[in-house]
């Protein structure tokens, strides 16, 4: 079996949903609620994977990240249907509403605010790269994309890497509360797509996958258009005062990777090291509407 660090103390559920104990902060009685008690259902653990180190900046893989240092040719991850070509940096709207209550407040209601289509790409990455001599990946070949995976969404980035980016598009990284209201809209949608699992709608353990795959891959989009909301990569989010705040030193990260069973239904969550950069775990960015 996987081993697991210490450091990542939150239950794996991915193989079967569960109900919330008695003593669940779940109580809102409002359709966003179902979809927060979802997400305490599907929270999961997380491993570390590629390791930052604060005093020296440089990222070095673990011995398990293997996947993340090769350099296929082609975009080689099984996936249910060719990948249509998407913009990524394409925002759509998302209008306002009420996202899942994970609190005795209830549910929390959202401006609307504009997020992009699809995970920020190695192709988009790149471009701040080149623009402001950031620090690459520390899996790619200094500043270049590995070959073969400019459509892949970018991973090995730090929380502060990601807002660094999104400063220079200038936009943002989304608030927990947008991302969950993006994912489930007001009326507590158990996938992105809709109430039901579909088996061809994201990248995850499911579909074969073990490594990222183009963005856009899964056929499941939410009304508005996002793809990639659930599996393929972790996406990173800013706090929000209103939500339960992960341990100290913790970032939630939300929507499960290539890695693992998504069909729990509700928003995965999990926390990680805010301070780390992981193989699985990459961000899209938001601007107010």
């Amino acid at each position: 079996p996987e081993e697991r660090p210490p450091s990542h103390t939150t239950s794996s559920v991915f193989a079967a949903r569960r109900e919330p104990p008695s003593s669940s902060i779940f109580r809102a009685q409002s359709p966003a609620s179902a979809i927060g008690a979802a997400i305490g259902a599907s929270v999961v653990q997380e491993q570390d994977r590629f390791v930052t180190t604060p005093s020296s900046g440089s990222r070095t893989p673990a011995a398990s990240s293997s996947a993340a240092q090769r350099e296929p040719t082609t975009p080689d991850r099984p996936t249910a249907r060719p990948t249509r070509w998407i913009d990524a940096a394409e925002l759509v709207e998302i209008g306002a509403g009420n996202a899942p209550a994970l609190g005795p407040g209830g549910a929390v209601p959202v401006a609307r605010f504009r997020l992009e289509r699809v995970p920020v790409t190695n192709e988009a990455y790149a471009k701040f790269l080149a623009a402001t001599g950031a620090q690459p990946p520390g899996h790619w070949n200094g500043p270049r994309v590995p070959r073969g995976r400019e459509r892949h969404p970018v991973v090995g980035v730090s929380l502060d890497d990601a807002r660094a980016y999104a400063k220079w598009r200038g936009r943002r990284l989304p608030a927990e509360v947008e991302w969950l209201l993006a994912y489930g809209g007001s009326d507590g949608r158990r996938f992105p797509w809709g109430p039901d699992w579909r088996a061809d709608a994201c990248v995850g353990a499911h579909s074969g996958a073990d490594d990222t795959a183009p963005v856009g891959s899964g056929a499941g989009a939410t009304p508005e258009g996002c793809a990639d909301l659930l599996g393929n990569v972790w996406e990173w989010t800013e706090r929000d005062a209103r939500y339960e705040a992960p341990e100290a030193g913790k970032a939630w990260v939300f929507g499960g990777s290539f890695r693992h069973r998504l069909d729990a239904g509700g928003p995965p969550r999990t926390a990680v090291d805010a301070h780390n950069a992981y193989d699985y775990l990459g961000f899209r960015c938001a601007e107010d509407a």
